[in-house]
């Protein structure tokens, strides 16, 4: 009997977290929540984020080299 699988659930972290995991300001990761760079959600009176996404981040920030 085939049953249908479910999504894998998203692991979501907190602002401060995906700041030490990305290695910049908590601020600084807010403000990209705030202008919509990434993706945040309202948990409980905090802000959390996908680690999806937080992974994601380091393949779209512009390096000196880039530029």
């Amino acid at each position: 009997m085939n049953t249908p699988s479910r999504p894998a659930p998203v692991r979501l972290v907190s602002v401060r977290a995906a700041a030490a995991y990305l290695g910049l300001s908590h601020r600084t990761v807010r403000r990209w929540v705030s202008d919509g760079r990434i993706p945040g959600y309202a948990v409980g009176g905090s802000i959390r984020v996908s680690m999806v996404d937080v992974e994601a981040l380091p393949q779209l920030i512009p390096t000196a080299a880039d530029r």
